[in-house]
């Protein structure tokens, strides 16, 4: 007969210390896939100063040209070659975390099994970029003045006729008055009848002088339906995009990404032109199409669609983060964020969006 050894559990893990994992893990974590493919592809600037973002953009033909017969007389009507989208007013987002001196004095030598400072700092960042991604793809209607225009401000899932009747001004520029500030719009019935047809659609049109849309942002539920369409050995993908942890596949030459977050079950698709594919060999197509005396700013690479701009001084980074400061009559410090982000758009006619309108969102 074997002996029975009893042994009291509850003893043995009192009087034993725990192992802990010292990372933490951020299950509150969100995709941010337009502010990753702007920063990533340089589809951004660097403001030093200014109270406003101005972008010129060209939206009519001239009415000066034609052809003429040897000494033919023509006239020339004086015309206005440039308008400006104006986009008044920085957006200012702030986080802000908080410790007291106890807790300080506690996750301190031996006792410190995570870094408490640092991970409260994290917590808000996260908290703080989901934000300010939510707020681009948002359409403005239900948030405060004071937050940034989103996608929605200047991308309508309407046509080219409905665009027009809705008179929206998004940087300050009519869609009434000017057909060339109009993005495109494809609307599917569904996805596994007419969905690639109308993607295809909406992306010639937004294609012009060798530009192209760079990234596709969509809904979860269109992406596994587009996943349907592809067999798993004729899916290629954005190896960086898959790098940042980002599932994605190509439709033509642009990485398609789902926004779970916030996109999910709406069945909109937006086809975005950041910078614009060029062509290989380093020479872009404006180079023909926009010969200037001078060289220099030939090579600039911006003004081909939305663009993010940032506010800072020259000598600040884009995310301020001020030194601890100690309220008054408190034990404690309070750490605080800031940034100011713009989101700005050049050219709306390279801007496209696909949607279900009225029908639901099948395969």
């Amino acid at each position: 007969m074997s002996n029975t050894v009893s042994i009291d559990l509850v003893g043995v893990v009192a009087a034993t210390l725990p192992k802990i994992n010292p990372k933490v893990t951020y299950d509150i974590m969100r995709a941010h896939p337009l502010m990753l493919h702007c920063l990533r592809g340089g589809a951004f600037t660097v403001e030093d100063g200014g109270t406003e973002m101005r972008c010129a953009v060209v939206l009519e033909d001239s009415v000066n040209t034609g052809a003429i017969a040897k000494f033919e007389s023509f006239s020339v009507t004086p015309e206005n070659t440039l308008e400006q989208a104006r986009y008044q007013g920085w957006p200012k987002y702030r986080f802000s975390w908080t410790m007291d001196q106890q807790e300080v004095d506690e996750n301190s030598g031996k006792s410190r099994v995570i870094r408490l400072a640092e991970s409260k700092q994290n917590q808000a960042l996260h908290t703080f970029l989901a934000g300010i991604s939510a707020d681009l793809m948002a359409d403005g209607t239900n948030l405060p003045a004071k937050r940034l225009d989103g996608l929605e401000t200047f991308i309508e899932f309407a046509t080219d006729a409905q665009q027009a009747a809705n008179a929206r001004t998004p940087g300050g520029l009519s869609k009434a008055t000017y057909a060339n500030w109009r993005n495109q719009y494809g609307q599917m019935t569904r996805f596994g009848v007419d969905g690639l047809d109308t993607w295809n659609t909406v992306y010639r049109a937004c294609s012009g002088q060798g530009k192209h849309p760079d990234i596709a942002i969509i809904d979860d539920v269109v992406y596994g339906f587009y996943e349907k369409e592809i067999a798993p050995k004729q899916r290629l993908f954005d190896t960086q995009m898959a790098d940042y942890g980002y599932e994605n596949m190509m439709f033509k030459e642009l990485p398609v990404v789902y926004d779970a977050d916030n996109l999910s079950g709406s069945g909109k698709c937006f086809f975005l032109t950041t910078t614009g594919q060029t062509v290989k060999g380093g020479i872009s197509p404006e180079m023909f199409t926009l010969p200037g005396l001078n060289d220099a700013p030939q090579n600039m690479g911006d003004g081909f669609g939305f663009q993010l701009h940032f506010l800072r001084q020259s000598n600040q980074k884009v995310l301020r983060i001020d030194a601890p400061r100690k309220p008054v009559n408190q034990d404690a410090f309070v750490v605080n964020g800031y940034m100011n982000p713009l989101l700005a758009c050049s050219s709306l006619k390279r801007q496209g969006c696909t949607d279900f309108g009225a029908n639901s969102v099948l395969y």
